[in-house]
């Protein structure tokens, strides 16, 4: 099962600002996943992002 983060927990782990991981979201630099209007990460997935690795995205399931 995968695990989500929000943006701040996301920023806190990686040592960032909340805006800089939210911006680089919005600008497609880091995968994101979004639920309605709740936006979640997965710390793999970022954390490939910003080594520039091929990124391998979670799927994101909607209600069933």
């Amino acid at each position: 099962m995968t695990h989500y983060e929000t943006a701040e927990r996301i920023a806190e782990h990686f040592s960032m600002h909340v805006e800089t991981i939210r911006r680089k979201a919005r600008n497609g630099e880091i995968p994101c996943h979004r639920f309605g209007r709740e936006v979640r990460f997965v710390v793999a997935e970022v954390e490939a992002a910003l080594r520039g690795a091929p990124v391998p995205r979670a799927e994101t399931k909607g209600p069933p």
